[in-house]
């Protein structure tokens, strides 16, 4: 029971937080239209460049989960991949980590893929995402060559993500398996995270994936910051890529609502940027993003669902 009443003290601090973040972009906002006026100047092909390269980040992203699942011998259709991967992202626009037991509980149901499985497989995805996108973000710092104290910060913390990770994959994490079922879990974890490292040609397919999603994210970076007429290069773009990934990732709250906004104003500093240029910048890539969601979620959760009905 206290438990139960711990967990529900959390969630409703994490949308208090959630619901404070919302009033104070709508308070900053109101107290900055001027700035935000250019929005008015944005033409329909760029919104459709934007909306493409959102809707391509989208297929990088379902191909990735269809090419990790190969191993188990689950061979997910099109509408599969592409659908849960749709529905994920939206299930973590509503909560922290929604989007995760979405998949989750649709591969348990219909190919019984076991939850020690499915973690082994998001560790695995996890880490090479990490990797990829924190090498993308060294490139941009390196290009960039600035050496302020954001650049230094960003470095630092770019080079230690990169550095845990490949000791991740590097140093061999054994537990034998026990009579604790939480023990017995990390065991059957790592079990499959070991298997699953030794499929050099899947992994070899996740990091070209992987390699095409950031380069699809960091252009969709270009667009947002030209749209609004924001001169900024491509490889320039790495490091707000890289950054505002890491909050997409570690989802304190739905949809990593502000700190993917901070992430974004704090990269747009070293370009000499405002707080509401930046903040101009990430809520366009967010919205073109959600726009997908919202169109293609209902379809697909009728598709996915209307022969699953345990689900």
């Amino acid at each position: 029971m206290k438990i139960l009443s711990n967990k529900i003290f959390q969630k409703i601090i994490i949308y208090l937080i959630f619901i404070a973040i919302i009033f104070w972009f709508g308070f900053f906002i109101k107290n900055h239209l001027a700035d935000f006026a250019v929005v008015r100047l944005i033409s329909l092909s760029t919104i459709a460049i934007l909306l493409f390269l959102n809707l391509t980040a989208l297929v990088f992203e379902g191909l990735i989960l269809k090419i990790i699942l190969e191993p188990f011998n689950i061979k997910l259709l099109s509408k599969e991949w592409f659908g849960l991967n749709v529905l994920s992202s939206l299930g973590n626009m509503v909560l922290p980590f929604g989007g995760w037991g979405v998949r989750g509980l649709y591969l348990k149901k219909k190919y019984n893929f076991s939850s020690a499985n499915f973690l082994s497989v998001l560790t695995v995805v996890t880490i090479f995402e990490l990797i990829i996108f924190s090498l993308g973000g060294l490139v941009g710092l390196i290009y960039l060559g600035s050496a302020d104290l954001i650049a230094q910060t960003l470095l630092l913390i770019f080079s230690i993500v990169t550095f845990i990770c490949l000791i991740f994959i590097l140093i061999t994490f054994k537990f034998k398996p026990s009579q604790n079922s939480f023990l017995n879990r990390l065991a059957q974890i790592s079990q499959s995270w070991q298997w699953l490292k030794n499929q050099k040609q899947i992994l070899v397919k996740i990091i070209l994936l992987m390699i095409g999603y950031f380069l699809v994210s960091a252009l969709i970076f270009l667009f947002a910051f030209q749209t609004f007429g924001f001169a900024i290069n491509y490889l320039s773009t790495f490091i707000p890529t890289c950054l505002s990934n890491y909050t997409l990732i570690i989802r304190l709250l739905p949809a990593s609502i502000g700190f993917y906004e901070g992430a974004v104003i704090y990269t747009s500093r070293l370009f000499n940027f405002n707080v509401s240029q930046g903040l101009l910048v990430a809520e366009i890539v967010r919205v073109s993003y959600l726009f997908w969601l919202l169109v293609l979620a209902p379809i697909f959760s009728y598709i996915l669902l209307k022969n699953n009905k345990r689900i």
